[in-house]
């Protein structure tokens, strides 16, 4: 299934991973915190997206495409890993296929992973049980994407992963995005 809205100036896509955007990780980024204690009410299962975030605000274009999968197994940790590919390769083959518009370069390059993180991290979602995140597809565009736009679609895609979880889609409409 996939979803595709805009909210203020941005195009967001939330789809089912298709596997277009898969990437060989050369290095993976880490970060890990202690899980709230378990409620009763705490969800365990695993779900799986992939986000797409466009704009074209003041004629300047962002765009990412991020995916991967949450594991909420009640353990006492979350953990977060992004998959990190090699540099922007310029004239790198296009394709990977935008829910957005045209074709993109898989892969998630090190000024890309480390915003996806940031974004994932800093995300006000709350999670009720410890787990995994692992992301492991992301595409770029060589010219357009932009180190914002991975931070922005890093945060969504743990809200999304999140809602899946819980049976709902992400309710784009209710997002307070950045211009």
């Amino acid at each position: 299934m996939t979803l595709i809205a805009t909210r203020g100036l941005w195009q967001i896509a939330v789809h089912d991973d298709d596997g277009a955007a898969t990437y060989l990780a050369d290095e993976w980024l880490v970060w890990s915190a202690a899980a709230p204690a378990p409620s009763p009410r705490c969800r365990t299962g695993s779900a799986r997206a992939v986000v797409e975030v466009r704009t074209t605000a003041g004629g300047a274009r962002q765009r990412a495409l991020v995916g991967g999968e949450l594991c909420l197994d009640g353990s006492d940790a979350r953990l977060i890993r992004v998959g990190q590919s090699s540099e922007v390769r310029r004239g790198a083959a296009r394709t990977c296929p935008s829910r957005l518009r045209g074709l993109l370069i898989p892969g998630l390059p090190p000024e890309y992973a480390q915003p996806v993180l940031d974004g994932l991290v800093r995300v006000p979602a709350e999670w009720d049980a410890g787990g995994l995140l692992v992301v492991d597809r992301g595409a770029y565009d060589e010219v357009d994407s932009s180190a914002f736009a991975f931070e922005l679609a890093g945060g969504l895609l743990a809200l999304a992963l999140l809602a899946r979880l819980a049976g709902t889609d992400l309710d784009i409409a209710a997002l307070d995005l950045p211009v």
